[in-house]
């Protein structure tokens, strides 16, 4: 990896961490911290402390890991060229997030998935998980593929999804939400 002429990477750190942590709280608009903890292979005080700044423990694999699953280009800030990424919305975060629980609820793996989705694709599994971590767009397609495969309805998830980021008697445009 290369450094700036004279930028130490210990210089750069308050900005990862700064990056970290907005990805940390814009997820958190959509689900909950077990379900982002889930996703990060930690627990839900580990974020809890990160947000608190009571703690900003990880070693630089698991911190890049991290930075990976929330889409944090670690290498283009490092050296001052971060790449375009995708951004997901609240919405779509929770959307990802609602299909990734019913994929376990119907004891599908990411691969069993992907298979059905990509047959001909060798790599479907990382695709689908950069898909459901949010890295990568989720489109109307795969949506539907992922639910005839998992035989739900798609209307049923996109309400789920609705429902964790605008949690009921919350209001909507201005307009109280009818029960």
């Amino acid at each position: 990896m290369r450094y700036p002429e004279g930028m130490a990477l210990q210089n750069k750190f308050p900005i990862l961490w700064d990056c970290f942590l907005q990805r940390i709280n814009d997820a958190l608009k959509a689900t909950t911290q077990e379900e982002l903890g889930r996703r990060l292979g930690v627990g839900k005080s580990a974020i809890t402390k990160w947000r608190h700044g009571s703690t900003r423990g990880a070693d630089l694999q698991d911190f890049l890991r991290y930075c990976d699953v929330l889409g944090i280009d670690f290498c283009g800030i490092i050296n001052g060229t971060p790449t375009p990424t995708y951004s997901p919305s609240p919405f779509e975060i929770a959307l990802t997030g609602v299909l990734d629980s019913f994929l376990s609820v119907h004891n599908l793996t990411h691969e069993k998935a992907a298979s059905s989705l990509w047959p001909e694709t060798a790599n479907g599994a990382a695709k689908l998980g950069s898909i459901l971590t949010a890295k990568e767009p989720l489109t109307p397609e795969v949506l539907m593929q992922l639910c005839l495969l998992m035989e739900e309805d798609p209307g049923k998830l996109l309400r789920l999804a609705r429902e964790r980021v605008q949690p009921e008697g919350e209001q909507i445009s201005g307009n109280a939400k009818s029960a």
